[in-house]
């Protein structure tokens, strides 16, 4: 079954979220396993991301999320993501509009 991961940051800005894309070596191309990978500043500065992966093995959780992500932005200097939130996604499309 799908997961998806809500990630929320405080403090962060497009050129550190790039930096920290680069420093984990997906900057160019995404992980094996990943559906989907959106992120953005939302109106009132905070950083979000959502990634949708195949499986929870796929994403190697738990230990991305609690350990390799943190650990990779501490060593930045950059805080570790405000919240992270999972679940199982009932249903995963792409929705285009005509």
């Amino acid at each position: 079954m799908p997961v998806t991961y809500v990630m929320e940051f405080e403090n962060l800005d497009e050129q550190q979220y790039r930096a920290v894309l680069q420093r984990l070596g997906v900057a160019e191309q995404a992980g094996e396993g990943i559906l989907h990978h959106s992120a953005g500043p939302t109106q009132d500065g905070r950083w979000m991301v959502v990634d949708v992966w195949e499986t929870e093995a796929a994403s190697e959780a738990p230990s991305f999320y609690d350990q390799i992500l943190p650990n990779v932005m501490a060593e930045m200097g950059l805080p570790a993501p405000r919240r992270i939130d999972a679940f199982d996604a009932r249903e995963v499309r792409n929705v285009r509009a005509t």
